[in-house]
């Protein structure tokens, strides 16, 4: 899933963890809701209950506030889009997110990180399926796309 679609695919593997074993979560919009998806990971840390399944969170460098703010920059002022305040890094934000998932899954399961360089919120859906599927799949060099996520304090 990608951006909302990203917060669905962890929701679905908190709430039905047999429909799906493997996901690739692209540009997870985790400020939605007041950043609801991060208290569903602490109730899963926090209860021992651990989600089986393999994830690849992938985000775009540029999705960084300083990324955002260049690539407005680069518009024609009349069509520079105002940037939410406070602003957010949904780069920064992936990183935690795939840190804190880590610790939630369990231990036959994986969690891979990566930020795609130069890319931004729109341009990432193609390259997290592409690099995703590589990842999940183990194919040859899947292991320069991403790392490994490690599990801290479990």
């Amino acid at each position: 899933g990608h951006s909302l679609g990203a917060l669905f695919a962890l929701h679905a593997s908190f709430q039905r963890p047999a429909l799906f074993h493997d996901f690739i979560i692209a540009s997870p919009s985790t400020w939605w809701d007041d950043h609801f998806i991060d208290r569903q990971i602490d109730d899963r840390i926090t209860s021992s209950t651990q989600v089986p399944g393999n994830f690849v969170v992938l985000v775009g460098k540029e999705e960084s506030t300083d990324g955002r703010i260049a690539a407005a920059a680069q518009l024609d002022p009349e069509f520079r889009p105002p940037l939410v305040e406070p602003p957010r890094d949904m780069a920064a934000d992936a990183e935690t997110l795939a840190t804190r998932l880590a610790c939630a899954v369990d231990h036959d399961s994986r969690v891979w990180f990566h930020r795609l360089q130069g890319e931004h919120h729109v341009s990432v859906p193609p390259i997290a399926v592409s690099h995703g599927l590589r990842i999940l799949f183990d194919a040859p060099g899947s292991s320069l796309l991403a790392t490994p996520v490690e599990r801290t304090g479990s």
